[in-house]
């Protein structure tokens, strides 16, 4: 699939009202037990499925808030690759953000376990052009991290370098009203 030019504007919904209802009757499915996962769908969707490319080509992106305020991404170019569940996700993006170009990449190695709730390694690349702060051009992270059901993810034995300096890297993160990384878990 490739799409060229493409112009894609989010908006907020006008129902908000009914957004809060669709929330509280799915929190009330959460309590009485019945819980979904909705990575599940997308594992048995990619086990009888491959995506061997979906790519977009200088397009537009425009998101507007609710209070009339305009974001806009210009010259959005992505990639994403995914022939095989049990194989790597890749995905490429670049875009323009006033007046800076940005490129990503991110690799999934292999992609099942991760949708699983275990353990995959992932590779991160950010790019920027001109770059972000003196002697900072390039941001990279890899290592193991796992998603867990309650929409969290941890992070094992991961690097992160930013410009010149290697970090070590070990957290978990729990969602919430309040997310936060717990103690102990942050790497040296």
């Amino acid at each position: 699939v490739r799409l060229v030019r493409p112009v894609v504007a989010l908006r907020p919904k006008a129902e908000a009202a009914a957004a809060t209802q669709d929330g509280a009757a799915e929190a009330g499915q959460a309590n009485t037990g019945e819980t979904r996962d909705p990575l599940a769908a997308l594992v048995a969707f990619l086990e009888k499925s491959a995506i061997d490319k979906i790519s977009i080509s200088e397009g537009t992106l425009r998101q507007e808030d609710a209070g009339g305020s305009v974001d806009v991404v210009k010259d959005l170019d992505l990639t994403l690759a995914v022939p095989d569940i049990d194989g790597e996700l890749s995905l490429s993006a670049g875009a323009g953000v006033e007046g800076r170009r940005y490129e990503v990449t991110l690799a999934v190695s292999p992609l099942r376990p991760l949708l699983e709730h275990k353990p995959a390694e992932l590779s991160l690349s950010l790019q920027a052009e001109p770059q972000l702060a003196a002697g900072l051009t390039e941001l990279t992270a890899s290592g193991q991290v796992a998603l867990n059901a309650n929409g969290g993810y941890q992070i094992r034995g991961g690097k992160l370098t930013i410009g010149d300096e290697a970090l070590g890297l070990d957290a978990l993160f729990v969602p919430g009203s309040r997310p936060r990384f717990p103690r102990g878990t942050a790497g040296p």
